[in-house]
């Protein structure tokens, strides 16, 4: 790393509130439960769009469905849902009619 640009985009705060930790302890996470993320083994994938989806999916599961100690996930403390997700929910249809 040769520089660090804190620039506030949403929000209120000050720049001294941005701290670049956060961000570092999510990557480690995310690498240490998506193998197509640390090395050119038989998980890598080879494809761009494929990382994409993976990590969509590993934010879904981060946000939506995994809980604390306290059982909410961070959606929960957002107020954006009342309940945990699961995946027979998520990978469900649901048809407008």
């Amino acid at each position: 790393m040769v520089n660090i640009n804190r620039q506030w985009i949403v929000g209120e705060g000050t720049l001294n509130d941005i701290q670049t930790s956060q961000i570092e302890n999510m990557n480690g996470i995310a690498r240490g439960s998506q193998s197509i993320l640390v090395r050119k083994t038989k998980s890598f994938a080879k494809k761009i769009d494929r990382v994409d989806m993976m990590y969509e999916l590993f934010q879904v599961h981060r946000n939506f469905m995994k809980q604390d100690k306290n059982k909410t996930t961070p959606s929960m403390k957002e107020d954006i849902q009342d309940t945990p997700l699961n995946w027979v929910d998520f990978l469900k249809p649901h048809y407008q009619t």
